[in-house]
Formats: structure tokens, C-alpha cells, sequence
């Protein structure tokens, strides 16, 4: 029963280190997640390490396995302290080194020394029964200084632990600080088991490995809710751009999308991820989306297009930019488009321009002379109109100017025109 109870921790830890190893290698990567994962999976080798210790019933199986166990405990007392500082964005690096330097020799020791550094004998092999009857086989024997120094620096590694959460609860972060502080407290005092069931005052209740998953597991409900906060943080500001906002994958699958586009498409956000355009709008339409995706995709650059799509019954005109989610390497691993409703915008331009064509009709069929000049009086464009009137070619009259064509009895008064044009302009 107890090494199914191990096993099951491990598998749970395996999935946490899983789970965040994802996280941690989406853009950009996340180190905190990184080497959360990592202690997820060292944690989950110790309790098979565990398991297999409780099993071994002779002194020399007791020690190789015990060594395995104990080079565990290391490896996780070596990057605890880094992932705390990446938890609470902080670097001390005299610290981190120091102790990083102190714990790798505990490692090393533990390697090397014939008895691992917790004995400093071969120890003895007794038959223990836990509180519900089943017996383990644990190790007995006397300990020597490199036990004692080995303890001291786990110790200092939770001290250092605690100092960098207590800054992290002053600068106003506390519920981020409290949960890891419990997590971490708890610990500690189950650390504190072996002394105690040495000392006689307290029966072998295989604490340590239920606390050490503990605390990995309350890590990972920590850096679970701020995921979520992220996610949540990211939907929010999506939520308020007054545009269509979405983001696709590298297949065109939608992985998010705002409000706008859940009510221009009548589709929830949890109902739009993992289709595709083609799940959403006729082929078509599909198509011309995807194209403008692919050529995102292809050259790695943003892409600005006009983009039609069916919505509410009718067809919407929108201007989208697109641009790529780029791993490190510079390969695109998905695609962000911000897509702007230019309808009525359309609408007011067509309008424009057929006025504007109108308007040229009159002008150009107009029976009287038009001519359109600058302050000067140089003829700028004239219709034919005009040119009729004058007598003059377009070649002949763009050499010409106002006044070459006003009688003189007439220059004084539009020249007066003229001046209050300027001056006034009308």
C-alpha cells in the first residue's frame, strides 16, 4: 500500500513536471515554469527512490539506494533556491552561488563518501511497522559530521527561502508570498521527522515524503492561478480593443478570441477555439483568410490586407493586420490579427467618388467656361468650355495666365478681386 502511495505521488508529479514543461517553453520562455518542471520531476524520482528504499532489507542495498534517494534530495536542494529567486523576481547572486557551491558539495560527498554522508558506518537494517500496520524496512545507524553539515545547508537553503518570500509579503505581494511560505513551513517541519524518530518522541509516520510533494504540488497550484491571472489579464485587454482580435495557430486553428469577434461571428470564445475560418465562414471566404494567414506564416513579417466576411447576414469590410508569433528562433509558431470594421468607411469613400465623378460630368459638359487659376492668375485646369471660348489649345492657354486674357478696363477690378480673395478668402 505505502509504495502505491509513492508511486501515485510520483505520477502526479510527473504530470505537474509535464504540465509546466509546456508552459515554460511557450513564447516567450518562461525560466520560472522551466525549472519548476524540473523539480517536479526530481521530485517524482524521489518517491520511487523512496519506494524502493522501504523495500531494501539488506545493509548494502540499503546504502546504494539510500545514496540514489539522498543525491535527489540535492539535485532539488540545488535549484530550490533558484526557483525561489525566479518566484520572487529577484537575483541575488552572491547568495544563489554560495549556496549553490555549498549544496553541490553535499552532492558530491554524498558520492563519494562509502556510507552516503548520513552514516558514518555501515548501517544496520530494522523492520519497522507504520502506524497502519504495514512494515518498511528502514536504515539504523550512527551519524557523523557530514550528516550534520549536510542538514545545516538544507536549513540555510529554507532560510534563504523564507528571507526572499518575507520581502516578496513587504512589497505588498502577500497572498503570492503566504501560499509559498505554508507550502515551504510545512516542510520544514516535516524535514524535522528523522531527528525526532531518532530521538524517540515521535513513531516513523513517512512524513517527509508526503510533505516533500506537498509542497510541490502547492508550487504548482501557485504558478497555476498565475497562468490563469495572465490569461485572464490578456482576455481582459483583448476584451476592451474597440476590434476584431483573435489568434490562430500555426495550422489556422483559433486559439483565442475577443468579445467583438464572438459578436460578430454569434460564437463564444470556448465555441471558436480549435476551429478553423472554414468552420465559420463559406469556402470562399475561408480561403482568402487563409491565404493572407499562410503569407504571414511564410515570410515571417506582418501583413496588411482588406478582408471580406460574412456577418450578421451581410458582408463586412475589414481592414486586418496580421503579424507572427515567433519562437527563438525566428520560426513563426502562431499568429496574431487585429481586424478594424471599415464598412461604413467603405460605404462614405463609394459615395465620395460617385459624387466626385458626378461633379466632373458637370464640369466637363458644362456649356459655360470653367477655369480654375492660383493667386497669380497661372490657369491651373480649364474645360472645354472654356478653351472654346478663348479660342485657345490646352498647350496654348497652360502658357497663358488671367491677366493675358482680362481687357484692361477690367485688370484694376479683379485685381481687387484677387486681393480680397487673398486677404479674406472669399
Amino acid at each position: 500500500m505505502t509504495a502505491l502511495i509513492l508511486y501515485f505521488l510520483a505520477g502526479v508529479g510527473g504530470y505537474a513536471a509535464a504540465s509546466h514543461l509546456m508552459a515554460g517553453l511557450r513564447q516567450p520562455r518562461d525560466v520560472l515554469h522551466l525549472v519548476f518542471a524540473a523539480l517536479c520531476l526530481i521530485g517524482s524520482a524521489y518517491e520511487v527512490s523512496y519506494a524502493f528504499m522501504l523495500q531494501a532489507a539488506q545493509p548494502a542495498a540499503m546504502v546504494s539506494r539510500l545514496r540514489v534517494n539522498l543525491a535527489l534530495v540535492s539535485l532539488f536542494m540545488l535549484l530550490f533556491p533558484w526557483f525561489i529567486a525566479a518566484y520572487c523576481g529577484t537575483t541575488p547572486r552572491r547568495s544563489l552561488a554560495v549556496l549553490t557551491a555549498l549544496v553541490g558539495s553535499m552532492g558530491i560527498a554524498n558520492l563519494v563518501l562509502p556510507y552516503t554522508i548520513q552514516f558514518r558506518q555501515m548501517p544496520t537494517v530494522a523492520q519497522l511497522a507504520l502506524p497502519w500496520g504495514e512494515p518498511v524496512w528502514v536504515a539504523q545507524g550512527s551519524v557523523g559530521l557530514w550528516y550534520v553539515l549536510g542538514s545545516l545547508v538544507v536549513f540555510s537553503v529554507f532560510g534563504f527561502s523564507f528571507l526572499q518570500l518575507a520581502r516578496l509579503y513587504r512589497q505588498g505581494r502577500r497572498r503570492k508570498a503566504l501560499v509559498m511560505m505554508t507550502a515551504l513551513g510545512l516542510l520544514v517541519v516535516i524535514s524535522c521527522e528523522g531527528v525526532l524518530v531518532r530521538a524517540g518522541l515521535v513513531p516513523f509516520l513517512l512524513l517527509f515524503p508526503v510533505g516533500f510533494m506537498a509542497l510541490v504540488f502547492a508550487m504548482s497550484l501557485m504558478l497555476k492561478y498565475q497562468m490563469n491571472r495572465s490569461a485572464h489579464w490578456l482576455q481582459a485587454i483583448m476584451d476592451h480593443v474597440p476590434a476584431v482580435v483573435y489568434l490562430k495557430d500555426a495550422e489556422g486553428r483559433y486559439l483565442m478570441v475577443n468579445r467583438q469577434f464572438e459578436s460578430a461571428v454569434g460564437r463564444s470564445n470556448d465555441q471558436v477555439a480549435g476551429k478553423t475560418a472554414f468552420d465559420l465562414f463559406p469556402t470562399e471566404r475561408a480561403q482568402a483568410l487563409r491565404q493572407n494567414d499562410q503569407q504571414v506564416l511564410t515570410s515571417g513579417r506582418f501583413v496588411e490586407a482588406e478582408e471580406v466576411t460574412p456577418v450578421g447576414g451581410g458582408l463586412r469590410t475589414y481592414h486586418t493586420v496580421k503579424f507572427p508569433l515567433l519562437y527563438e528562433d525566428g520560426v513563426p509558431s502562431a499568429l496574431c490579427g487585429i481586424s478594424t470594421d471599415i464598412t461604413e468607411r467603405k460605404r462614405v469613400e463609394g459615395e465620395f467618388l460617385e459624387a466626385s465623378r458626378k461633379l466632373r460630368g458637370l464640369y466637363e459638359f458644362a456649356p459655360m467656361g470653367i477655369a480654375l487659376t492660383d493667386m497669380q492668375g497661372r490657369f491651373l485646369e480649364f474645360n472645354p468650355a472654356f478653351q472654346r471660348i478663348c479660342g485657345y489649345t490646352p498647350e496654348e492657354l497652360a502658357a497663358l495666365d488671367y491677366w493675358a486674357l482680362t481687357p484692361s478696363d477690367y485688370a484694376e477690378q479683379e485685381a481687387e478681386q484677387f486681393r480680397l480673395l487673398g486677404e479674406k478668402g472669399f
